[in-house]
């Protein structure tokens, strides 16, 4: 890991942070890493998936991780003055949010890294700026994660390529006219077929509306309500429960295929 380069873009990532509303300008541990994947992944699409900090991507609970990384982050936003603030939580872990306020450390980190990294950057902090669910799920949707099991460090060469790949081994690029063609009037198909099943279902539903009695909500109606309380039985408890399933999942089509339902 190239800890100069690791350490500019976590400084440059707070600092586009920093032109957000201010509500949306604190960043935890989770979206640096998360933001370093994306401008990785981007050069590596461009660099035969050679990495721009030479970090080695591990899959790790669901997501792309990296434990040298993440040691990496308050030592390098120290170093600019950011600020740091540890939230307190009873339910989950501690964790800490950064903010940063210079108006000229943009302009100042820009001319130290890689431009496409600098737009890469700045292009997906303005689109998901701290919204952690977004981000993640559109982490997740990559494609070195998307082939990826847990555990198995992450190849960033395969990310230009096709999420669908053609069976018979060609690249969408390479299909002729006529199997264009053919697949818009298959979609076109399909298209068609789902619209009309679902002005179908509307119509329905708005007979249903229309047939529909006003309810009744007097003593009768609660008296019923009760008993068919009474019928179900104990109420469901309530708690964590564990779930396991086949390691094989991780290598299915069904992560990757789109066309597998």
């Amino acid at each position: 890991m190239n800890i100069l380069k690791v350490d500019l873009i976590l400084q440059y990532i707070l600092a586009v942070a920093s032109e957000n509303d201010w509500d949306e300008r604190d960043l935890s541990n989770i979206h640096f890493i998360k933001y370093m994947y994306l401008a990785d992944l981007d050069y590596a699409t461009r660099c035969a998936g050679k990495t721009y900090t030479g970090i080695d991507w591990q899959f790790f609970r669901f997501g792309p991780w990296s434990a040298e990384l993440n040691r990496r982050i308050e030592p390098a936003l120290m170093a600019i003055g950011a600020e740091k603030k540890v939230i307190e939580s009873t339910k989950f872990d501690d964790f800490t949010r950064w903010s940063v306020s210079d108006r000229d450390l943009i302009t100042e980190l820009e001319n130290k890294i890689d431009t496409m990294i600098a737009l890469a950057i700045k292009g997906a902090v303005k689109r998901f700026k701290n919204d952690t669910e977004s981000l993640l799920h559109h982490v997740y949707q990559t494609r070195p994660m998307l082939y990826a099991a847990p555990g198995e460090y992450l190849d960033l060469s395969s990310s230009g390529v096709s999420h669908a790949p053609v069976k018979d081994g060609t690249s969408a690029e390479d299909l002729t006219a006529r199997q264009k063609k053919k697949r818009k009037i298959e979609f076109d198909k399909l298209k068609k077929g789902f619209q009309e099943r679902l002005t179908k279902k509307r119509e329905e539903t708005a007979r249903r509306k229309s047939r529909q009695p006003a309810p009744c909500y007097d003593q009768v109606f609660l008296e019923g309500v009760e008993t068919l309380e009474k019928l179900a039985g104990p109420e469901i408890p309530s708690g964590k429960i564990t779930c396991s399933f086949s390691e094989h999942f991780w290598k299915s089509k069904a992560r990757y295929d789109p066309e597998i339902p």
